[in-house]
């Protein structure tokens, strides 16, 4: 036994153990008095001098010494969230002026490994109250000898192994004990049978339980006990299933460049139709109307204007955030008016096209910015270039 204690002070306090404290600090002091004793297997004497220390000034190794004080006198839930507070200390440590300290490095893999060890030795339950039992009726929930637990019904709380009792104190004045038998590595809840108001609870009344199977003892387990490595674990995504529509209706300003017959100073308005068709995708659909106003050809001093209709529909990606890309294929109609100036005369032309176009976006609240390349196959005697389409729109109804 000496040997294993002489290990636990070279393996917990990685500094001299006997070094002078400087100026006589009271931690400290108090701290060499706890590992006297810690070593010595005093420990219930060890844990008051840890914790006298800690009071005077809280360090990792006074809280790794105390852990380890309160998990030789079997206390081992205690012990694991006395652990947690020492890793929290020792963090601080390392990232410290001294954190590149041997010492400071040796402790924090100490309580690293110590805290992984109690862990697999610990078990966790839920504890929950009665359907219709508002949580004002719970005044405290504490382990047995160990003290009041901090938001019993608002976390996981740690317990030993398939045997702890927990002491709950009513509104009324009464308490009830409850034996939480949850396996190491094991989680689970516990229904604490408080009474409805006006009735004094029954002393006999246990949580709610479920026998092991036949042939395995006389064991325990509480209700949905699953293995402690899927305690923190993120639960899997429910199935997937075809959202709710959800639409988005915007007003654009439209400009297009390399319009046929000068045509490039371009304006117009469209509407833009979104709906949801699952995670990562929707649909798009858009209405553009582009009006080129009159140019005059500075050599023959004839006079071009138009008018092009876009319908078009798509895919637009769907993420978590601001920016989307989207494709559209379509038609394109296209009308010209030309009036000539010698002779005087009107030419009137309309023409039909297959577009595509492909492009980016992003919103900003209710504005969203596109912008996209516009190709039309050119299928009869006007040919309609390759464009850039830019986009500034409003959202009238917001996508949800």
């Amino acid at each position: 036994m000496s040997i294993i204690r002489a290990a636990i002070v070279v393996a917990l306090f990685a500094t001299p153990a006997w070094a002078t404290c400087p100026d006589g600090a009271a931690n400290c002091l108090l701290h060499e008095e706890g590992v006297t004793l810690l070593t010595s297997g005093k420990f219930e004497e060890a844990a008051a001098k840890f914790q006298a220390s800690l009071a005077a000034g809280p360090t990792a190794r006074a809280a790794l010494g105390y852990a380890q004080a309160i998990e030789g006198q079997g206390k081992i839930a205690l012990a694991y969230e006395s652990m947690l507070y020492a890793k929290q200390l020792s963090d601080a440590e390392l990232a410290g002026p001294k954190g590149k300290d041997v010492d400071v490095i040796g402790r924090a893999e100490r309580i690293k490994y110590k805290l992984g060890e109690l862990r697999a030795r610990v078990g966790f339950v839920q504890i929950k109250l009665p359907p219709n039992v508002p949580p004002r009726r719970l005044v405290s929930v504490r382990r047995k000898g160990e003290g009041d637990l901090v938001d019993p019904l608002l976390r996981w709380v740690v317990v030993a192994p398939d045997h702890q009792m927990l002491v709950a104190f009513l509104d009324d004045g009464s308490k009830l004990e409850i034996d939480a038998q949850v396996g190491a590595g094991m989680q689970g809840s516990v229904v604490i049978p408080v009474p409805a108001v006006g009735t004094r609870p029954n002393p006999n009344t246990q949580p709610i339980v479920q026998p092991v199977p036949a042939g395995q003892g006389n064991q325990q387990r509480v209700v949905g006990s699953t293995p402690i490595q899927d305690l923190y674990r993120t639960a899997p995504p429910k199935p997937s299933v075809l959202p709710p529509p959800a639409l988005a209706i915007g007003l654009d300003f439209v400009t297009m460049a390399g319009a046929p017959d000068n045509m490039n100073n371009n304006l117009g308005a469209a509407a833009l139709l979104e709906r949801r068709l699952g995670e990562h995708f929707g649909l798009s659909t858009r209405l553009a109307i582009t009006d080129h106003p009159p140019q005059e050809n500075f050599i023959t001093g004839d006079e071009v204007s138009g008018l092009e209709v876009m319908a078009a529909g798509g895919l637009r990606t769907r993420s978590h955030h601001s920016f989307y890309l989207f494709s559209e294929a379509g038609i394109t109609v296209f009308r010209r008016r030309t009036v000539f100036n010698s002779p005087a005369e009107d030419e009137n032309l309309s023409r039909t096209y297959p577009t595509v176009d492909v492009g980016g976006a992003t919103r900003l609240g209710r504005l969203h910015i596109q912008g996209a390349i516009v190709w039309a196959l050119n299928v009869s005697d006007i040919d309609l270039p390759v464009r850039f389409m830019l986009s500034l729109g409003l959202d009238l109804v917001k996508q949800q």
